[in-house]
């Protein structure tokens, strides 16, 4: 142990190694004379040397310490980049520090991101390829956490970095490391790192403190950096708005003064004096709304008042009168008469001015025609009411079809009691000509409130057109002939026959209307092609073999106008309040979704004919499709059939039809009883028969249930109206009203008996 150091300091104080005076003092008169005085002057000198030494040692580090922080505080010149900024302080840190490498990394913790990296001194590397996981686990992680600066002697494995960062760190050089953070408040910003002592020794605690000062003073020149590359930012992204907003203004001057010089709206300017209108500017606009130019208007006495019409004078005169009483008015809504005798609707809309002395000047109007508005609004209205009453129509669609099934079930199931030549068998057969009769009047609510569901099946379309030869003559009235060419077994069209009966009923409607004193309507379907040639003359067309519906009328025609719009939804060319518009639209979107073509000529005064064309159905063996009576009604094998049903007629119809063909019949009238049965015994039964629209629970969420233990269970749905309440993927249900047969048939399928 060196205890000259000791001995030293106990020398100064005058004490010696055991506690007593170093050299004794004595008094000789007025003067003290230290003994030994001399003998320890040459080791007082040399301590002296050394403590000088150090002095000047300290004093050098220090004064290199404050010039580097002084370089690193004023290392941000203006103007230059954030990334230009962190160099310089790598630069300075290096030349401060004896090493041979600095690396400075940018850390983002908010994002887990490195965002940038820099190296200066004699083997600079930046290693580039660092990411944020390897920087945090070695001692860049370790001092983040740690908030303090940390060294690392080099030739030992510091457990403080994982494997990889160990393997790094020998392959650049294993010498030794030290480590600071850059903070600035909460926030870590970076890591300050130097390598290798360029001379021959580990760092030391000064080098580190060093170190750590440099990097507290990098983080107040790194945010002061940040700082104003945001305010140099936001002074950039101001100065932009402002000059888009500069252009924005300009250019809506522009379109204000284009607006003013070319508006369509009827502007004028009324001067008052002592409560009466003097004078009266009109602007450009008034053209337009009216037909007459301002200088028309103003040499004519009253000419606004002369244009409206008789009807809406008195309210027009009303809110004059309002508006000169010093009374601010609403908009008003009146019909005038353009100079080209159309009657249009327009809105006046009043503002008034007035003087010092609170009396009126002047007021200021805009009219506006809004004929086309108001049209509008009635068409949806309209078409609202449309809806309305479609969804009216589906409501009694499904009421009346259980009825229909009842009565002509039960008529069936009469009638075979009566053979031929029985009394009572004619009157069995009207009663079910009539259920026959109202079945087609429910197929056409449906057809005309549009709210039947789409199953598109093989049909022969001579067959539909024939069917609906009775409800096409009811509506077009008894002063139309209707002529019909439809032989059946021509050809075949994949679609659903309710649409295609909505189709016929439009084409009907709209002959009608063009014939009003009376005429033909003549329906045809043949098989035909289309050509090459008529594709390449007819945009939307596609060449192949389809199935024609022509419908044509002998009634007023159409000009070449009112074909081109015929088919846009809302167009209409009836008087106002009569009719929406929608029925050819809604024609050309069935045929569009058959992925058909539709035609339309005619000549003012000489008719008009519009061809539907229908792609022909492919498929063949389609009598069973076609011609649902030609299938046998096949007899059951003793299986169980579990029949929910709530309409009570329909459910002992079908219970009586069920169990003549030899079926097992479990009736419920109850969905939820039905499913309580279901799940509590599962394999009494071997396929379910229920109606699809029920209360509480609904024949597909029924089926759902029961089928989610029975996934192999055959299901029939019936429906007098299911209005989209079948799943996607289900087969289409037993259209209500069905015959004995009809049920007998759907029901044998489901076990694979149709021959």
């Amino acid at each position: 142990m060196d205890r000259g150091g000791d001995d030293r300091a106990a020398a100064a104080q005058g004490y010696d190694q055991a506690g007593e005076p170093a050299s004794g003092r004595v008094e000789t008169g007025e003067r003290e004379v230290a003994l030994g005085e001399k003998e320890r002057a040459p080791d007082a000198l040399r301590a002296s040397g050394v403590r000088h030494r150090a002095d000047l040692t300290a004093t050098e580090a220090a004064l290199a310490k404050a010039q580097a922080l002084y370089r690193i505080s004023n290392s941000q010149v203006a103007g230059e980049s954030l990334e230009t900024l962190l160099q310089r302080v790598v630069d300075v840190v290096a030349e401060a520090l004896p090493a041979m490498r600095v690396n400075l990394f940018g850390i983002d913790m908010d994002r887990h991101a490195v965002t940038g990296s820099y190296s200066a001194g004699p083997v600079a590397n930046r290693f580039t390829d660092i990411d944020f996981g390897e920087l945090m686990e070695g001692l860049t992680g370790w001092v983040i956490a740690h908030r303090e600066a940390t060294l690392s002697p080099g030739g030992v494995r510091d457990p403080r970095e994982s494997d990889r960062v160990r393997e790094r760190r020998q392959a650049t050089g294993p010498g030794p490391l030290m480590v600071a953070p850059i903070l600035y408040g909460d926030r870590a910003l970076g890591v300050v790192v130097a390598s290798n002592r360029s001379e021959d020794r580990e760092f030391d605690r000064a080098d580190l403190d060093m170190l750590s000062a440099m990097a507290s003073q990098s983080a107040i020149s790194i945010e002061d950096a940040a700082i104003r590359e945001q305010l140099e930012a936001a002074r950039n992204e101001l100065e932009g708005r402002v000059a888009q907003r500069t252009a924005e203004l300009r250019a809506s001057e522009e379109r204000y003064r284009r607006i003013t010089e070319t508006i369509t709206d009827f502007v004028f300017t009324v001067r008052v004096e002592d409560g009466r209108a003097c004078s009266t500017d009109y602007g450009p606009g008034c053209v337009a709304v009216t037909g007459y130019s301002a200088d028309e208007l103003s040499h004519e006495p009253d000419p606004w008042l002369r244009m409206v019409v008789p009807e809406d004078r008195a309210a027009v005169l009303e809110q004059t009168r309002r508006i000169l009483s010093g009374e601010r008015v609403e908009p008003l809504e009146h019909r005038i008469v353009h100079k080209d005798g159309r009657v249009r609707w327009v809105r006046n809309t009043s503002v008034s001015q007035f003087g010092l002395d609170g009396t009126l000047i002047s007021y200021d109007g805009i009219i506006q025609d809004i004929s086309e508005s108001r049209l509008l609004g009635e068409r949806l209205t309209a078409a609202q009411k449309m809806e309305a009453i479609g969804r009216l129509a589906g409501g009694v669609a499904h009421d009346f079809n259980n009825l229909l099934t009842a009565i002509h079930g039960f008529a069936e199931l009469h009638l075979a009691e009566h053979p031929p030549g029985d009394v009572g068998r004619e009157d069995v057969l009207e009663i079910q000509h009539a259920a026959e009769r109202a079945a087609q009047l429910t197929r056409g609510l449906l057809a005309f409130g549009r709210r039947a569901d789409v199953h598109p099946v093989a049909l022969d379309l001579a067959v539909v057109v024939r069917d609906s030869g009775g409800l096409l003559r009811r509506l077009v009235g008894e002063d139309v002939i209707v002529r019909l060419d439809a032989r059946p077994n021509v050809a075949l069209v994949l679609a659903d026959p309710v649409q295609i009966e909505q189709v016929l009923l439009n084409l009907a409607a709209n002959a009608r209307d063009a014939m009003p004193t009376g005429g033909t309507l003549s329906i045809a379907v043949k098989p035909t092609a289309l050509t090459k040639a008529f594709v390449k003359s007819h945009s939307g067309a596609r060449a192949g073999r389809y199935v024609l519906l022509e419908v044509s009328d002998t009634g007023v025609g159409m000009d070449e106008t009112t074909q081109t719009h015929l088919f846009e939804p809302f167009f209409t060319t009836k008087p106002s309040g009569e009719g929406t518009g929608l029925g050819l639209a809604s024609v050309y979107g069935i045929v569009k979704q058959a992925e058909g073509y539709i035609d339309v000529r005619s000549r003012l005064g000489r008719g008009s004919v519009i061809r539907a064309y229908l792609p022909a159905f492919k498929g063949a063996a389609l009598a069973a499709q076609v011609a649902h009576s030609a299938i046998p009604a096949t007899r059951g094998g003793n299986e169980t059939i579990l029949l929910v049903e709530d309409e009570p007629a329909v459910r002992l119809f079908a219970e009586r039809v069920l169990q003549q063909h030899g079926y097992l019949v479990l009736a419920f009238g109850d969905p939820v009883v039905a499913l309580d049965a279901a799940i509590r015994d599962p394999t009494s039964y071997d396929a379910l028969v229920t109606d699809v629209i029920m209360p509480v629970i609904s024949g597909p969420t029924l089926a759902e249930r029961i089928t989610a233990t029975r996934p192999e269970l055959p299901v029939l749905f019936m429906s007098g109206y299911e209005a989209g309440a079948l799943p996607a993927g289900a087969p289409p249900p037993l259209a209500k009203p069905f015959s004995a047969r009809d049920l007998a048939v759907a029901v044998g399928a489901l076990f694979g008996r149709i021959d």
